[in-house]
């Protein structure tokens, strides 16, 4: 009981194993429970859990690094990042269409990661995706169109410091880390 409620206090099933319950008392009486446990990345929750805000929320991303971008075939792009708290993770984004990606510098520091559905995709992300200007010209309102026909979704990460990116996608997911320390 004690591991389920941890689980739900922290909003998503991590899959960590549990190597001891105890049952603690302090100098006033009080019981608690301490669970002794780690997370097995191996068996991590691949699904990336998103607010209603559209911003991801699991794996924490605000202050986390990124680390690089790995374009890779099969259109998916890798996007390595080392959160604040050391953990090391994968964002895969499958059925990259297309990505833009302006001003990567050494440390880039996310604020966060928001993911918009068909029903949330906005012109500006589209457009900068494209590098064009956000009117409604036919190009844009064809492509926003078809956008939403393929059931896209749009991955934009916003920098505290360097890098910004959007890329129209498929999917996203997380993985374990691809890159040495």
């Amino acid at each position: 009981m004690g591991l389920e409620r941890l689980t739900r206090t922290i909003g998503v099933v991590l899959q960590m194993v549990v190597l001891r319950q105890l049952e603690i008392e302090d100098r006033d009486g009080h019981r608690s429970l301490v669970i002794l446990a780690y997370l097995d990345l191996n068996r991590m929750n691949k699904q990336v859990v998103i607010s209603d805000a559209r911003e991801v929320i699991w794996p924490s991303l605000h202050d986390a690094r990124v680390r690089g971008f790995l374009l890779c075939a099969g259109a998916t792009l890798m996007l390595p990042v080392e959160a604040s708290d050391g953990l090391r993770c994968c964002l895969v984004l499958r059925g990259v269409e297309q990505l833009r990606a302006d001003d990567f510098r050494q440390g880039n520091i996310i604020l966060d990661v928001t993911v918009s559905s068909v029903s949330a995709i906005e012109m500006a992300d589209v457009a900068y995706a494209y590098g064009v200007e956000p009117t409604n010209s036919p190009f844009m309102l064809q492509t926003i169109e078809r956008l939403i026909r393929e059931d896209q979704i749009i991955v934009r990460v916003n920098p505290s410091y360097g890098c910004v990116a959007v890329c129209i996608c498929r999917s996203i997911e997380v993985e374990d880390d691809v890159l040495p320390q």
